[in-house]
C-alpha cells in the first residue's frame, strides 16, 4: 500500500516538473545551434562573423568595384579565417575588379604575424586561374598585436589585365598567421659548420633553401691565412634542419665565423655589391624606400677574399689575420644602404660581396 502512494507520489512530481524540463531542453538545444552557426556562417553580401580563437575574420564588407557585377558577388561565408567569395567580373573589360575590406582579430596572447593565404585549385576551392587577388595592408610578417584588430583590403581582378575565359570565381581564402616568436632572429657560431633548426613549426615543412639568410657580423682569423672564403647553405624541410658550409682558406683550419639567422619567406634580392671596407648602395629604386629602416634590409655575404699578401714584411707567411666585423646603416633621406667591415691585420686589402635581400 505504502509502494502504491509513493508510486503515485512520484508521478505528481513527474507531472508537476515535466513542463520545465522540456524548457530547459529546448533551451539547451537553442544554445547548442547557436553555437553551430556560429562556426559557419552563410551569408548573402556583407558577412560578420562570431567570436572564434586564434586569428579570425570579425567583418567582411564590400567596399568598391570597377566594372565588377556587384549583384552576382558575394561573400558566402565565414569560418575563422577562411573567406568563402563567388566572384563574378565584367566579361568584357579587362580592368574590372571588385574590393572588399576584411578586418581580422587575434584573440591570442601572443603578437601573431601574418604568413600566406593558403588555398588549392579546384572548383569550389579556387575554380579560375585566370581571376587573381591582391591584398592592402596586410602583407608577409604584418603583425597584429594581442587582443587588437587589422583591418585590410581585398580585391579580386583579371590576373596581368588579361581577360579570362570564365569571369567568374569560386575561392576559399585562409589567412595564416604564426607566433612572433616562429620567426625570432637566431643568433649562431662555428667553424667549418654552423646548424640551426627552423622554428616555424608545420610551416618549415613548406620553407625552401633559399628562405634562410645568413648575416655574418663576424670572422675571426686567428693566424694568418688566405684565399677565398665562401659560405653554402642546404635545408631539410622534413626536419628543419639548417646548415651553413664555409670553404677552407690557407692557413690554421679553425676560422670561425657568426652571424644572424633570418627566416623570411620569399625573400626579394634588390641588390648585390662588392668592395673593400665600405659597401654603399642606391636604394632609391624601391617605392617606399624614405619609410624603411636598416632592419628592413638582410645581407648575406657571398664571398670573402684574404689577399696572398705578405702578413709582415720580413716574414714568409701569408695572408691576414684579426676580427672581421660587419655592420650596416641606412639613410632614409638619401636612400644609401652602408654595409662596413672593420680593419684586419696584415698588408693587403680584403674584399667581400653580398647580396641584400628585402621582404616581398
Amino acid at each position: 500500500m505504502n509502494n502504491k502512494k509513493k508510486t503515485k507520489a512520484q508521478r505528481s512530481n513527474y507531472q508537476k516538473y515535466f513542463p520545465m524540463i522540456i524548457f530547459i531542453s529546448i533551451l539547451f538545444m537553442s544554445v547548442g545551434y547557436a553555437v553551430i552557426n556560429s562556426i559557419n556562417l552563410n551569408i548573402d553580401g556583407e558577412a560578420i562573423a562570431k567570436e572564434q580563437s586564434g586569428v579570425y575574420i570579425t567583418e567582411a564588407t564590400y567596399h568598391s568595384n570597377v566594372s565588377a557585377n556587384t549583384s552576382s558577388s558575394k561573400i558566402n561565408s565565414i569560418v575563422g579565417a577562411t573567406l568563402d567569395t563567388t566572384i563574378s567580373l565584367s566579361s568584357t573589360k579587362a580592368n574590372s575588379s571588385i574590393t572588399y575590406s576584411v578586418t581580422l582579430y587575434n584573440s591570442t596572447d601572443k603578437t601573431q604575424y601574418f604568413y600566406n593565404v593558403d588555398y588549392l585549385l579546384g572548383e569550389d576551392t579556387y575554380s579560375n586561374e585566370g581571376i587573381t587577388f591582391e591584398l592592402s595592408g596586410l602583407e608577409y610578417q604584418t603583425s597584429i598585436a594581442s587582443k587588437s584588430y587589422l583591418t585590410f583590403t581585398l580585391t579580386f581582378k583579371y590576373a596581368n589585365s588579361t581577360l579570362s575565359q570564365a569571369n567568374t570565381l569560386n575561392s576559399m581564402l585562409n589567412f595564416t598567421f604564426i607566433e612572433s616568436t616562429n620567426y625570432t632572429i637566431q643568433s649562431v657560431h662555428g667553424d667549418y659548420t654552423l646548424t640551426t633548426t627552423c622554428t616555424a613549426g608545420n610551416e618549415c615543412q613548406n620553407m625552401t633553401v633559399n628562405d634562410f639568410i645568413l648575416s655574418v657580423d663576424k670572422v675571426v682569423i686567428p693566424e694568418p691565412a688566405h684565399g677565398t672564403m665562401t659560405i653554402s647553405k642546404t635545408y631539410d624541410p622534413s626536419t628543419g634542419n639548417l646548415t651553413f658550409k664555409r670553404s677552407s682558406l690557407i692557413g690554421q683550419n679553425f676560422i670561425t665565423y657568426s652571424g644572424k639567422v633570418h627566416m623570411i619567406k620569399n625573400p626579394k634580392l634588390v641588390a648585390t655589391a662588392s668592395g673593400n671596407y665600405s659597401i654603399s648602395i642606391n636604394l632609391t629604386s624601391l617605392e617606399n624606400y624614405s619609410s624603411m629602416t636598416a632592419d628592413d634590409f638582410y645581407y648575406e655575404i657571398t664571398w670573402l677574399i684574404a689577399p696572398e699578401a705578405p702578413y709582415e714584411a720580413d716574414s714568409e707567411t701569408m695572408g691576414v689575420s684579426g676580427d672581421i666585423t660587419i655592420s650596416k646603416s641606412y639613410n632614409a633621406s638619401t636612400g644609401i644602404l652602408t654595409i662596413q667591415r672593420s680593419s684586419i691585420k696584415g698588408t693587403g686589402t680584403l674584399s667581400f660581396e653580398v647580396n641584400v635581400y628585402i621582404i616581398k
